[in-house]
């Protein structure tokens, strides 16, 4: 993808800082991880890498420093470091840092991220992991010329670069279950520029002999591969790992864990009440349990994460679970057909299982005219292999509704939406049937369910982009605030920035009914602290519980939208919602309307708006005024302002927008200081303003 392409991405998602030579970007991290209580040395491949400060890592226990930078001899073109032939500009140049990840510091995937003058970069994942690790040394693209690892349990970092293949050899023992779980699409969720949007890993296990005794290329839903093998003979054996297609570059990184690990397969049942403990059988190899007591986090997600000690006191791969409020069943064991379907109480929660090829499960409710009902699978979502299809029958066995895959915009890293939604207003009093099934015909311990039967109550998600903001003192940082409306909710909400210091402001936040998405700016005093701030994003509206009006309060989740093959959008969870405030620049917009004014602007017409120039005394350099958030049927001309003028007036034109319509407006300055400043280009935003079109 050319640069000029994701500089207008960033833009749509309200990107719009102070930037040197571009915004900064990072594709990976190799190695993508590293065993905690070690210091050891990674590469971090990107674009615009030449202002690299520092890094910050989520959670705790890891730090980094710069060892290597990028060279910046020539300004206009900052040389990448030692990448040759890499013709993607957005890994093109590279930092190397010296991680070290504390004794005690959590397991599990981190989010990481570079600093620079002016904030964070984008978010790429990082592992904490608790054994010994090892990076690849080339060639070892053959099973006669493998990498040799001296010993297992281990972890294998690697990069498949294009036609490559990479071979690891090690010896096990007879009865050993080995399992050589892979991470790559786990690191790398989404490449913008390749298909299907990220490295496919192939993973191939071969014996003493040299033949082929297990392979795959994915598990379940994952599709990174995951190899469990009972060794039924001493000796020595080769692991290879290729991209299924063939490609390969540096962002193509992948973590191999190979031992006698502990890992899940399955687990029942898949979730429980919120804020209550529930009892969950596990199903796997080398665990030492096959049954835990979890307790439910009520977490904003609506999920809880764990994992258990198995052999050797490791830890096994994450489980999810997912959390509710209604009442918990189990399925019964002969409900195969519509006459020994199983009768629900109501409202609740079925924890169920496909529990072999061609399994069907039915189960019986009674219900009265005008009722709306909601029948939701959760299981391809918490990591299963199960494809549901739910189908709604009358008495006489006539189909009602059916669904096979809902699109659930919340769940980022899902590209197969398999889990089944369907709503219903039941017409008649009477009985009515739900079908549960495979639609391929599967079935096994890895096809547990959880149908949710209830009222359809409106709801929301927000999600906030980008995860990151810089923002400095006496200036101005933008965002987008995304609503991810569930079950017919349409209606306005009203958002609202929490923990802002004294001084600090934020435009008018208002997601209008109907619609998915707001722009806001926040504005710092020129007296700010510098420093990182914890803020937070409500959102509020009115809705209905239980036929009553009620006010629905949600927290928005920092995400990340990433690319994937050049066209689809996701919003990925991040961990942290990260405001750095940054030093002040020489110049900043301002206008004399007040934050909760709405602007009227004439149907077709249009209206003039004058801006505040406030410069530091002595930068009398020209800026030009551009309007960063176009949207259909709203124009600005760029206004030019001399550098000894201290206002400018822009013109806003409306075409063919219908009266009512609110716009948010975000007015840029983008200046040039000059060939000796250390910031070539410098881009400013005024406070967003509201605007309301009105009638002729």
């Amino acid at each position: 993808m050319k640069k000029e392409i994701l500089l207008g991405i960033l833009i749509l998602v309200a990107i719009f800082n102070v930037f040197a030579e571009g915004e900064i970007h990072i594709g990976y991290v190799y190695p993508a991880g590293g065993q905690r209580g070690t210091s050891f040395e990674v590469v971090v491949g990107g674009q615009n890498l030449g202002h690299v400060t520092g890094l910050f890592v989520s959670g705790k226990g890891v730090k980094g420093e710069i060892i290597e930078k990028v060279s910046t001899k020539d300004e206009k073109k900052p040389k990448p470091a030692k990448v040759k032939g890499q013709e993607n500009e957005q890994i093109a140049q590279q930092i190397r840092l010296r991680i070290t990840i504390d004794r005690k510091s959590d397991l599990g995937m981190r989010d990481f991220r570079l600093i620079t003058d002016n904030g964070f970069s984008n978010r790429i994942f990082f592992e904490v992991g608790e054994l010994p690790e090892m990076t690849e040394v080339e060639k070892n693209d053959t099973k006669e010329t493998p990498f040799i690892l001296p010993k297992i349990p281990v972890v294998i970092n690697g990069q498949i670069l294009p036609n490559d293949r990479d071979c690891f050899r090690f010896s096990a023992l007879q009865g050993q279950t080995l399992v050589c779980e892979t991470k790559a699409r786990r690191l790398v969720p989404y490449m913008a520029d390749a298909v299907p949007g990220w490295f496919q890993a192939v993973a191939t296990l071969y014996g003493p002999d040299g033949k082929e005794v297990a392979y795959n290329d994915d598990y379940g839903p994952q599709p990174d591969p995951v190899i469990i093998y009972k060794v039924p003979q001493s000796g020595t054996y080769t692991l290879e790992i290729k991209d299924a297609i063939y490609r390969g570059r540096e962002d193509f990184v992948y973590r191999i864990a190979i031992g006698e690990l502990p890992f899940v397969e399955s687990w029942f049942p898949l979730g429980g009440t919120k804020n209550k403990k529930s009892r969950i059988s596990l199903n796997g190899v080398n665990l030492i349990k096959n049954k835990i007591n979890v307790s439910l986090k009520n977490d904003i997600s609506g999920r809880t994460s764990f994992t258990v000690k198995g052999k050797g006191k490791l830890s096994s791969n994450p489980v999810t679970l997912a959390e509710n409020d209604y009442p918990e069943i189990f399925e019964s064991p002969n409900n195969n057909s519509k006459e020994t379907a199983q009768v629900l109480p109501g409202m609740c929660v079925v924890n169920g299982k496909i529990e072999a090829p061609g399994d069907v499960d039915w189960f019986q409710l009674e219900r009265k005219t005008g009722d709306t009902l909601l029948f939701e699978i959760m299981s391809h979502r918490l990591g299963t292999s199960l494809d549901a299809d739910i189908t709604l029958f009358d008495s006489n066995m006539n189909v009602l509704e059916q669904n096979d895959d809902f699109f659930d915009r919340s769940e980022g890293l899902e590209t197969h939406h398999a889990d089944p939604r369907l709503i219903y207003t039941i017409k008649a009093n009477g009985k009515y049937f739900i079908r549960v099934r495979d639609v391929q015909h599967h079935g096994g311990p890895d096809y547990a369910y959880r149908l949710i039967v209830g009222v359809p109550v409106p709801d929301f998600d927000l999600r906030i982009v980008p995860s990151n903001l810089a923002l400095n003192k006496g200036g101005t940082t933008a965002f987008s605030v995304y609503a991810l409306r569930k079950y017919s909710f349409n209606g306005a909400i009203q958002l609202e920035l929490k923990g802002l210091p004294e001084g600090f402001t934020h435009s008018r936040g208002i997601i209008k009914a109907g619609q998915d998405q707001a722009q806001m700016t926040l504005t710092a005093p020129r007296e700010a602290l510098l420093g990182t701030l914890g803020l937070k994003v409500l959102g509020y509206a009115s809705g209905k519980a239980e036929n009553k009006d009620a006010r629905i309060e949600r927290e928005a989740e920092p995400a990340e939208e990433m690319m994937q093959a050049f066209s689809y959008q996701h919003l990925i969870p991040a961990s942290d919602f990260l405001t750095t405030v940054e030093t002040a620049l020489p110049i900043t917009l301002s206008s004399s309307i007040k934050s909760d004014s709405i602007l009227k602007i004439v149907q077709d017409g249009t209206i003039n708006i004058t801006l505040d120039v406030n410069r530091q005394e002595g930068f009398e350099v020209p800026v030009q005024l551009v309007l960063s958030n176009p949207t259909s049927g709203i124009k600005m001309k760029p206004v030019l302002v001399a550098g000894n003028e201290k206002h400018g007036t822009v013109t806003i034109e409306t075409q063919n927008i219908q009266p009512g319509k609110e716009i948010t407006l975000i007015i840029s300055g983008v200046t040039r200081p000059g060939k000796n400043a250390k910031i070539k280009t410098m881009t400013v935003l005024c406070p967003a303003l509201s605007a309301i079109i009105v009638s002729k």
